[in-house]
């Protein structure tokens, strides 16, 4: 009796080879669709990264960049301690100063023309009251222009008010350690404003106002007694309301209820 012949491998076997073959070549087209698509999103995401990452920026007088969201950003506590060491007089009110709290206004001017006289002086008349709002508030005037007038010579051509040093005290940059100075220049140039002008500092560096956002057009007149008035009105509104919502609640309403009495 003669034995069946035995065949290698059945016929299904050989289709299940090639339905695993085919499934090969589909997990190999999916897995290159899906490289092309991963190709695609890094391309996507360093474009947005590059809009995101790159602000705009500034320079200052040395070329170098700064940040737009740094440049209304000067810490004057160096500025303070470095005038404390080469002068007798820093400030009006530097016997309250605390560095982790103070803020400071610093009337800044490109030399004691008109303008920056007519800031200097309304600035002056004013700071007793401010220091109702902050008793620890430091004040000094700066002359930005290395051309500028000294403070003896600034002294002697204000008319009328020898003592306002006492007040509000004068500085040039001359006066100033070179560090010092440079960065208070770059400072003056990243407000973008009027050569003049007047900046209220916190003690952390930030810039809370300025006064190139005040509108002084509407106070203009043909009295210059009456034009006068009225900015100085505007700008010690504008610094009492910033230095009030410095204060906790109690404190702000005991301070506006106290310059309250003083007007009365």
């Amino acid at each position: 009796m003669s034995t069946p012949m035995q065949l290698d491998s059945p016929p299904r076997s050989r289709k299940r080879s090639l339905q695993h073959r085919d499934a090969t070549d589909n997990n190999n087209n999916n897995n290159s669709s899906e490289d092309d698509d991963d190709d695609d999103l890094p391309a996507t995401t360093n474009e947005t990264h590059a809009i995101t990452s790159s602000p705009k920026r500034s320079r200052n007088s040395r070329g170098q960049p700064i940040p737009r969201r740094r440049a209304l950003h000067y810490n004057a506590q160096p500025l303070l301690n470095s005038l404390a060491y080469t002068r007798l007089y820093v400030t009006a009110n530097f016997h309250h100063y605390y560095a982790s709290s103070s803020p400071v206004i610093i009337c800044l001017t490109s030399s004691f023309s008109d303008a920056g006289k007519s800031l200097y002086e309304m600035l002056c008349q004013m700071l007793p009251r401010l220091y109702g709002y902050a008793a620890d508030l430091q004040a000094l005037a700066i002359v930005t222009s290395r051309t500028g007038v000294g403070a003896a010579s600034a002294t002697a051509t204000t008319p009328a008010q020898p003592n306002l040093d006492r007040v509000l005290p004068r500085i040039t940059l001359s006066d100033l350690r070179e560090d010092i100075a440079a960065d208070l220049a770059d400072f003056h140039e990243t407000l973008g404003g009027p050569e003049d002008a007047i900046v209220l500092l916190e003690s952390t560096g930030q810039c809370l106002w300025s006064s190139d956002q005040l509108d002084l057009s509407q106070t203009t007149s043909r009295d210059d007694t009456a034009t006068t008035t009225a900015a100085a009105v505007l700008l010690q509104e504008a610094l009492s309301e910033v230095l009030l919502l410095r204060l906790p609640g109690i404190e702000r309403c005991r301070a506006e209820r106290e310059n309250v009495d003083m007007e009365l």
